[in-house]
């Protein structure tokens, strides 16, 4: 299990935005935080991160069970 408010807010802040060329996330069941007051806050960190990362060039999401985390 993958949380992504937590992921894509550590992965916000910095550090490997130059760094990091691939991200592979498969086989995981994706969710948002019980915690998080609101799904936008955890899309607002993934668009953050996607917009300011450098290196990037592979996402692998397969087999992935995403659980409507872009649904608002």
């Amino acid at each position: 299990d993958i949380d992504m408010d937590k992921l894509f807010s550590n992965l916000s802040k910095g550090g490997c935005d130059h760094n990091l060329k691939k991200l592979a996330l498969n086989f995981n069941n994706i969710h948002h935080s019980s915690s998080s007051s609101s799904k936008s806050i955890g899309n607002e960190n993934i668009i953050k991160f996607f917009l300011n990362t450098k290196s990037l060039c592979h996402v692998e999401l397969s087999s992935c069970k995403l659980n409507g985390i872009f649904i608002q």
